[in-house]
């Protein structure tokens, strides 16, 4: 394998479990977190905690700084038809999700599983109500959107990447279509700022 042209090389990676150990490594390695799909008190909850494990390695961050966030989400001209376009988009998700023990579960919802496993676990189901509620999903107008992103712009400011998540179950065109409301009706309410070249 060539070795890279630039070095250092950035590392991201995926903050799943969100433990003191995980925390610890990446902090201690240097590696940036990204959370996707995450619930808005496990953002916080995170955002915190790199925070304060890359202090412990003689690092200063601001909040937010050397991470990326990842939203599900649909913009809709009215929320009520974002809501209801990204409701069966989210259900094929939990399909996909739900046997890899990749989604975050109620207790009674995880005592469905048993001898049969996936099927019952899918049919435990995912509050789509509760995923809307705790911010894991984010069905928006393009304004509703722009609010949402200036108000994490306000509690985290160091918090410069965020990736549109688009989920299995939607078409190219509706992934297409999502990317340019968001680059014509989001973007623009934020400004680029010069990023010193390492």
């Amino acid at each position: 394998m060539p070795r890279p042209i630039r070095r250092p090389v950035e590392v991201w990676q995926p903050i799943v479990s969100g433990t003191p150990r995980a925390f610890d490594f990446i902090a201690k390695h240097g590696i940036k977190g990204v959370m996707l799909g995450t619930a808005e008190q496990f953002i916080d909850q995170w955002i915190r905690a790199y925070q304060e494990a890359n202090a412990r390695h003689g690092r200063t961050l601001q909040l937010g700084e050397n991470m990326a966030l990842g939203l599900w989400s649909y913009l809709g001209d009215t929320h009520e038809q974002a809501k209801s376009k990204l409701q069966p988009i989210f259900e094929e998700h939990v399909k996909f999700a739900a046997p890899l023990g990749m989604l975050r579960y109620r207790q009674d919802q995880m005592q469905q599983l048993g001898p049969t496993g996936v099927a019952r676990h899918i049919a435990a189901g995912v509050d789509y109500e509760g995923v809307l509620a705790k911010k894991a999903w984010i069905p928006a107008t393009t304004a509703e959107m722009t609010d949402y992103l200036k108000d994490l712009e306000r509690r985290y400011p160091g918090l410069e990447h965020i990736i549109l998540g688009f989920p299995f179950g939607a078409s190219a065109a509706d992934f297409k279509d999502q990317l340019q409301r968001f680059a014509r009706d989001v973007m623009p309410a934020f400004r680029g700022r010069a990023v010193a070249a390492h």
